[in-house]
């Protein structure tokens, strides 16, 4: 067996010493098949979950562990799936009872490895769909805004005072010219000198100058109003733009993805397609395992495991028959050690009783004894 098909076959959780059997020669390729799908959903979901978390933190080195430990994670479950998942001979219903929760499991699996390389996939379109929505939201702001609708109404009213001041100059400078025209005798009384008439005349040039410089005034005033109410306003959008970037999430994309999803039907049906296509994958490996037969490498196996278990069931007994003999020692060894000791015993009670110190003791003391009850 070439080393590489001993790797995949090892990543789909078989047994590569049985494997490698000749009876099991049949069965390398169908487990190194797994495994390829094992791998290919591992490395799926290094890619996802590095990007989820890119999108969220926009560190690639924190990405990069995360993605890593994600892939780990998602191909060791895919694999306990693969090795927990028994091929019986005539049990299939059985067995597609036992891996309906697994299904499920992989799917759900699936579907949240498939979001994040979704938003990758739909990247420009999220882009526009976000720029769009946040053109709108600057147009309900405004719409909302007091701050721009009095704006509205100031360039309303500089508006006003422009045509009023356009007004005046033209007038301004008629006057000035027909005052000036009076005094060089051009024009009006054609006197030449500053009469009577050119006072007057002056006089209502003067005059419109005074209204024309009080309109220039009043249009400066409210360019001053309009200038700091479009500041305060500025405020405001800097604020949304600056929670907006803020808010530039995996979910925030998701939620566009969603919009735009509903906004064009044809994005909906290929997202949901790339979705089923991922789900598929993932679940791959395990229906892969459900659709093979009873092969000998599971023979094999079984046969393996219960030689070890019936190893394991001789030691067992082994070790009680050795526990038995050990107690039964044991037993015999304190019989004989009580024994001795009632032997020992015995005797020693025999000597003191020849003991003639022992019986001139008890009969003074049974004396004595007598003496006191009498």
């Amino acid at each position: 067996m070439s080393p590489i098909t001993k790797f995949f076959a090892s990543m789909a959780g078989a047994n590569t010493d049985i494997l490698a059997q000749p009876e099991c020669q049949t069965e390398r390729s169908k487990y190194a098949s797994m495994g390829l799908m094992v791998m290919t959903t591992g490395t799926l979901a290094l890619i996802s979950g590095g990007y989820a978390l890119f999108t969220i933190f926009g560190t690639a080195e924190i990405a990069a562990l995360f993605g890593i430990l994600w892939g780990i994670f998602i191909g060791g479950l895919d694999r306990f799936f693969i090795i927990s998942t028994r091929k019986k001979p005539h049990d299939n219903i059985a067995q597609l009872k036992m891996a309906i929760p697994r299904l499920i499991l992989a799917a759900f699996i699936g579907l949240i490895v498939s979001k994040p390389l979704e938003v990758r996939i739909f990247k420009s379109e999220i882009e526009l769909q976000l720029a769009k929505e946040k053109v709108e939201e600057k147009k309900r702001l405004q719409n909302s805004s007091t701050d721009y609708q009095e704006i509205n109404n100031l360039e309303q009213q500089k508006q006003q005072l422009r045509h009023e001041e356009k007004s005046l100059r033209e007038q301004w400078l008629k006057a000035e010219k027909q005052a000036n025209h009076e005094a060089e005798g051009i024009a009006g009384t054609k006197k030449f000198g500053k009469g009577p008439v050119y006072k007057e005349k002056r006089q209502q040039a003067d005059e419109l100058l005074v209204q024309l410089h009080q309109k220039q005034q009043g249009i400066e005033d409210i360019q001053v109003k309009i200038d700091e109410a479009k500041q305060q306003f500025q405020g405001v959008l800097t604020d949304i733009n600056q929670k907006q970037i803020q808010a530039s999430t995996l979910l925030n994309h998701l939620q566009a993805l969603h919009n735009l999803a509903e906004e064009e039907p044809i994005v909906g049906q290929i997202n949901f397609c790339i979705t089923l296509l991922f789900i598929l994958i993932e679940i791959s490996p395990l229906t892969l395992k459900l659709m093979s037969k009873y092969g000998p490498y599971d023979q094999a196996l079984e046969t393996f495991e219960s030689t070890m278990i019936y190893q394991q069931i001789e030691k067992s007994e082994d070790v009680k028959k050795e526990l038995k003999e050990e107690l039964k020692n044991r037993q015999i060894q304190r019989t004989q050690l009580n024994n001795f000791l009632n032997n020992q015993f015995t005797e020693v009670i025999a000597k003191t009783a020849q003991s003639s110190d022992l019986q001139l003791a008890i009969d003074n003391g049974v004396k004595q004894v007598v003496e006191r009850t009498e």
